[in-house]
């Protein structure tokens, strides 16, 4: 983009004029388009003006605004170079050509963020040039002003999670948002304009929300209070502000417009199936078991009245509650049909009896109801709960209506929004990428243009200077004679830090050592470097000098690694004066752009940035030989592969020692474990002090991986200093961190927290978006259903509510997490109907989108040969392992060779010297060894040999005879056809060669012919189909049987039948593969073995049940593993093979991914045993084992005991480790 031409000019009278002139250009410019636009159609029959035209000259011409000029963007790199400093924060004219025709003027802040403004009269009242609305807009662009909003907005967030916050508050907070608007209506206008306060869709929520506010004040409507809750919906400000936020809120909102189609057809689904639930389940869980009319009668219940009671009466009984079975506290719902639960003796199902169950919330009665079931199968929450209740009442048969509901609603509906979330976010961020790599690339072009401007600059300033060239060119030579190693002393480096000037004299070297005590010497600010540096055509004439000004942020990412520094600077004259350029160099990368040219003297001076960051941040080294001695040795143990072996073993073994802590140990387990703890803490420790002094500090800090050592070493000894100090325990839980450092040695576990890291880099926008919906939601919820939940329940508050803002955030978690509907129960209860929207609107916007866009962002973190890829860095826990194997090889080879004796090595002796005189028995032997192949002849084939033409002989006394290049043609009686291979293994053949010798010529073409018909056989399209047939009806046979077969004998007679037929099938196919395959090449086969150990399996089963011993429980269980017989039909379809040898070919991956799991788990299972052993013990009945209620004041097991109740632990705990995995595994399957 051009910006040569751009001119900032101050808004004035006059600029109004200048708009009134572009209006008009642009006017006549649009009137011309159209004239010719006009031209092209009337002439539409002419063929040449067609294609003259082709393009749509109105289309064509249309201006565009800027991009990079647009409304919050921030001016580009080389405007900023030109922009004048007296200009910032006052109104300019507009300098984007799209926007010169409009009544408007810029703004531009001191961090060069864009503004636009209407030039008309703001509220009717102040004009661009009035006082009052330029202070206003002075304010509105300062960055002040949006922290002090953002802060506010902030505090009113905090102030709304209180419970009984002051009303005055809300007073205080009202009034600054509405000198808020009042300062953005001054300065922009309301709403007439363009740029005015409501054209922009973020201060809608002001407006609303302050009037909202204002309704509250000063009208008294009850429940319209709660308007003041939409408050906190302001913190959605912060993803106009926050960089970054916008991209993933742009995401979202593609998200939810993908997802029109989505929901437009899940709605479509779940309408379906929600009639078709109305249609059969409608009422059918409300029937109940009440007593019978006969049982009144005849007195065979305690509700009975004698033989008086007519049937009315016992209709208009029956509908009271108390006479309804109950079964462990709930009444019991049945049905009428086979296979649902049947009422006991004296009762009898009735319907329309009482309410729906689950507070009334969970039925079919109606389409809404239907609807939010259908929408509860879907979302897999509590829905075993209703398939048991439909079936109990409905039948068995039923299951059918949620495996499919399940199928298409869970599998594919919430899949398909998981895909189109993905996609839509994928999008955004290819344009966001896009967009990022055009703004770099621009810049780039700016910095060149802005140091083409440098340079230009700096050649007026020289020929202002004129500088003797004779002088200085003497000079110059002067100073390469002294090799460039010292300046001279009377011009000495002048360095200025912060306004302080420095001087380094000729008799500070660069050479000299560093000093650890200078680290304080380098502060903050630019330090400024006179040099002279030549053009890239030596001409002396073209010398020119300019002085370098670097950020010390700059120098201390200068070439780390560099050991000796040098220095080209060249002397000048006393009378010079310094040209300082006003802008930084970062000279980090040699591909970075400089402000400053790049040429010769440049490149020597970046050796001394070098040697400054050596000199002033923290080098450290000691040039005492002694030291020097000892850091060698000690950097010749702690970097051997040895101590990287030696300390992964401590890091198992102190894991191993976390892992054996329980509840209840003995004190000699807990001594032991203690001093563990501190030997590890000692060699740790060791380890991190011997690192440093081999490394020297510097070095070592520069490993992320040392950082993290010492990070953990200084919190293990922290945390031994304040062992015994109340409410530092949780220092223990940072134990857990040292088995990360496994990562060190273990790649799989390296490469996955590196990509978490990642992850939770490039996910940190989400993050922070999704905790604004959970505070939104949380603070909404306790505002609604708050007081509801405090006058229902009083002090029984259940577990999950609205009561207070904790409470509230926790519950929204769980929502979010996949659990709505049991809360959602509740706060129905006790607010109404608008609990259902709220919870609906959570799940939806929390779990489907949010989460789902989470699960989306990881997976593409990965990419298919990240858990494969191998290391670039060396392995010295492999190199260690190595170097243990081979001198355990090398003692094992010298053992042997010594305990041999001296006659086999002298018989090895001369078999070598035998081979070696004798060459050509060797190769004899290979040929004869080589098997011949077995070949049919036939009288129908001819073939040909090529023989290769550079092939010859040479024998002593001749000369070389070349073979020519020919082909012979051979004509046998009898074609040759391959035949299937021997079918036994070579080494039977090597042992016992009569296998392969006695068998008869006859026999022998026989037993081929058998075989190449079994072969045939085998391989026919009509057998497969038939085998395929036969594991289908195998896998029927297997399915009908239940636990009432043996009720039926005929029926289980014929079932046992149709087994041994299958087994005799799958018997004979295995026997005919082994003819055709032979057993070897049939057993290189995963799948063959697979269908051999079925055969085996259904074969010893029916032996068992011929013998009668079928029914031994050892034996029993044998013939479950029929049950594989299905597994046969996976390897007849090329796409089910396909599927399968991927999923198997994934399980090492896996493997490697799960255990990396189980050590997360082991840690979060250690922290739990630290801080959980031994209190989830509980008071409960006796018998029942039902918790004691609240009202028998129960505090201890002393108090529980002592009132004869039982003291148990739950079956979930964190007694023990194992313990913790099994809790923690239900956490994550929740």
């Amino acid at each position: 983009m051009d910006y040569s031409s751009i001119v900032f000019r101050e808004f004035t009278h006059e600029s109004l004029q200048r708009i009134e002139c572009y209006r008009q250009e642009e006017a006549e410019r649009i009137t011309s388009e159209r004239s010719e636009e006009t031209l092209c159609k009337n002439n539409i029959n002419d063929h040449h003006l067609i294609n003259k035209s082709s393009k749509d000259p109105a289309n064509a011409s249309k201006r565009k605004p800027n991009k990079e000029l647009a409304t919050g963007e921030t001016l580009p790199l080389i405007l900023q170079y030109k922009f004048p400093p007296k200009l910032i924060g006052k109104p300019i004219e507009e300098i984007d050509q799209y926007y010169r025709v409009e009544y408007g003027f810029m703004v531009i802040s001191a961090n060069n963020t864009i503004y636009r403004f209407s030039s008309t009269r703001a509220c009717y009242l102040f004009s661009p040039f009035n006082c009052f609305r330029r202070i206003a807009i002075r304010i509105l662009t300062h960055s002040l002003f949006l922290t002090l909003v953002m802060i506010t907005i902030l505090t009113n967030c905090v102030f709304m999670t209180l419970k009984n916050a002051p009303e005055v508050n809300e007073y205080i907070f009202t009034a600054i948002y509405t000198v808020e608007a009042l300062i953005k209506c001054v300065a922009r206008g309301f709403i007439l304009e363009k740029h005015t306060f409501l054209r922009d869709p973020w201060n809608w929520l002001d407006f609303i929300v302050i009037v909202l506010a204002y309704i509250t004040f000063f009208v008294h409507l009850g429940n319209v209070a709660v308007l003041r809750t939409f408050r906190v919906l302001r913190a959605l400000k912060t993803v106009a502000i926050v960089p970054g936020l916008k991209t993933i809120v742009n995401a979202l909102i593609q998200s939810f417009i993908a997802l029109r189609d989505v929901s437009v057809l899940s709605t479509f689904i779940l309408s379906i199936f929600a009639l078709v639930g109305l249609q059969l389940y409608m009422g059918t869980l409300r029937q109940k078991c009440v007593p019978s009319y006969d049982s009144f009668v005849n007195n065979t219940n305690s509700y009975s009245e004698g033989f008086n009671m007519s049937f009315e009466s016992y209709l208009t009984k029956i509908d009271n509650e108390i006479y309804w079975y109950k079964e462990n506290g709930d009444y019991l719902l049945c049905g009428n049909a086979s296979g649902t639960v049947r009422c006991p003796a004296g009762y009898i199902c009735w319907k329309d009896r009482g309410m729906n169950p689950n507070f009334g919330y969970t039925s079919f009665d109606n389409y809404g109801w239907a609807m939010l079931s259908c929408f509860r199968l879907m979302t897999q929450d509590y829905w075993e709960n209703l398939y048991q209740l439909v079936l109990s009442t409905a039948g068995r048969y039923h299951a059918v209506f949620f495996v499919v509901v399940i199928f298409f609603g869970s599998f594919y509906l919430v899949n398909l929004i998981l895909a189109t979330v993905s996609m839509s976010y994928l999008k955004e961020q290819i344009l966001v990428e896009a967009e990022n790599k055009e703004r770099e690339r621009r810049r780039k072009d700016d910095e060149l243009e802005i140091q083409k401007e440098e340079e230009g600059k700096v050649l007026e300033a020289h020929a202002l200077l004129h500088v003797d060239n004779e002088q200085y060119v003497e000079n110059r030579r002067s100073f390469e004679d002294s090799n460039h190693t010292n300046l001279h002393p009377d011009f000495p480096i002048e360095l200025e830090q912060n306004g302080k000037k420095k001087k380094l004299s000729h008799k500070q070297s660069f050479q000299a050592s560093p000093s650890p005590f200078q680290c304080d010497k380098l502060i903050a600010g630019a330090t400024t470097i006179p040099f002279f540096r030549e053009t890239q055509n030596n001409s002396t004439d073209e010398d020119r000098k300019s002085e370098l000004v670097v950020s010390c942020s700059d120098l201390a990412d200068l070439g780390q690694n560099d050991n000796r520094l040098t220095i080209t600077l060249y002397q000048a004259e006393p009378h010079v004066q310094h040209v300082q350029t006003t802008e930084i160099l970062s000279a980090q990368e040699s591909n970075r752009t400089s402000f400053l040219p790049k040429n010769t003297a440049a490149t020597n001076t970046s050796g001394v940035f070098i040697r400054l960051v050596r000199i002033y941040c923290c080098e450290w080294s000691c040039k005492l030989a002694i030291f020097q001695k000892i850091q060698a040795a000690v950097a010749f143990i702690v970097l051997d592969a040895f101590m990287d072996l030696f300390i992964t073993i401590c890091i198992i073994l102190n894991t191993l020692f976390l892992a054996l802590d329980h509840h209840g140990q003995s004190e000699t387990m807990t001594l032991i474990l203690t001093t563990g703890n501190y030997v590890f803490t000692a060699v740790f420790a060791v380890e991190a002090t011997l690192k440093i002094i081999a490394l020297t500090p510097s070095k070592y800090l520069k490993n992320g991986w040392n950082v993290f050592d010492l990070l953990i070493v200084t919190v293990s000894l922290i945390e031994l200093c304040f062992a015994h100090v109340k409410g530092l325990s949780v220092l223990r839980s940072f134990r857990l961190l040292r088995i990360f450092k496994l990562a060190k040695s273990w790649s799989t576990l390296n490469r996955l927290i590196s990509i978490v890291g990642k992850s939770i880099g490039a996910l940190a926008n989400l993050t922070l978006v999704l905790i604004i919906i959970i505070f939104i939601f949380a603070v909404v919820g306790m505002q609604l259903f708050g007081q509801k939940y405090g006058e229902n329940f009083g002090k029984d508050m259940p577990r999950w509510n609205f009561f207070d803002f904790f409470h509230s955030f926790m519950i929204v978690f769980r929502v979010l997490c996949g659990e709505w509907i049991e809360s959602m129960w509740v706060c129905l209860e006790c607010a109404g109907w608008p609990c259902v929207p709220f919870f609906l609107l959570t799940f939806f916007l929390g779990n489907l989108v949010i989460l789902n866009l989470f699960l989306a962002l990881l997976l593409a973190s990965f990419d298919s040969n990240v858990l494969t890829e191998k290391e670039d860095e060396d392995d010295k826990i492999g190199e260690a392992i190595d170097r243990i194997q081979r001198f355990f090889h090398l003692l094992i080879e010298n053992l042997v060779y010594f305990f041999r004796g001296k006659k086999q090595r002298q018989k090895d002796a001369d078999v070598e010297n035998k081979n070696n005189e004798n060459p050509l028995s060797t190769a004899e032997e290979l040929v004869n060894n080589i098997p011949s192949a077995n070949f049919n002849q036939s009288e129908d084939i001819n073939f040909a040999v090529p023989l290769i033409h550079d092939l010859s002989t040479t024998h002593e006394g001749t000369e070389e005879q070349p073979i020519h290049d020919e082909t012979i043609e051979f004509h046998p009686t009898q074609s040759i056809l391959y035949t299937p291979p021997s079918c036994c293994p070579k080494m039977i053949l090597k042992h016992f060669c009569c296998c392969a010798k006695c068998i008869p010529q006859g026999i022998h073409e026989r037993w081929t012919t058998i075989r190449r018909h079994s072969f045939s056989l085998v391989e026919h399209r009509y057998f497969e189909w038939f085998i395929i047939v036969s594991i289908v009806g195998s896998s029927i046979t297997l399915a009908l049987e239940d636990v009432h077969t043996r009720q039926q004998p005929t029926f289980s007679e014929v079932l046992e039948i149709f087994d041994k037929i299958f087994t005799i099938i799958f018997t004979l196919e295995l026997i005919l593969k082994w003819f055709a395959y032979g057993i070897k090449n049939y057993f290189t086969d995963g799948w063959n073995i697979l269908d051999f150990v079925i055969v085996v399996v259904s074969v010893l089963g029916t032996g068992l049940h011929l013998f009668g011993v079928a029914d031994i429980p050892a034996f029993k269980s044998m013939r479950t593993l029929r049950a594989l017989r299905p597994l046969k039909a996976l390897s007849k379809f090329a796409g089910i093979r396909i599927v399968v040898n991927a999923l198997f070919g994934a399980i090492p991956s896996i493997s490697n991914v799960l255990l990396v799991c189980l050590v997360f788990w082991l840690i979060f299972s250690i922290m739990g045993v630290q801080l959980f052993a031994g209190k989830f013990y509980k008071c409960v009945y006796v018998g029942t084992h039902d918790r004691v209620a609240a009202s028998e004041n129960v505090t201890n097991k002393t108090d529980c005991l002592n009132k004869n109740f039982t003291w148990e632990n739950s079956r979930l705990n964190f007694d023990n480790v194992l313990n913790g995995y099994l809790a923690l595994f239900q956490i994550v399957s929740y």
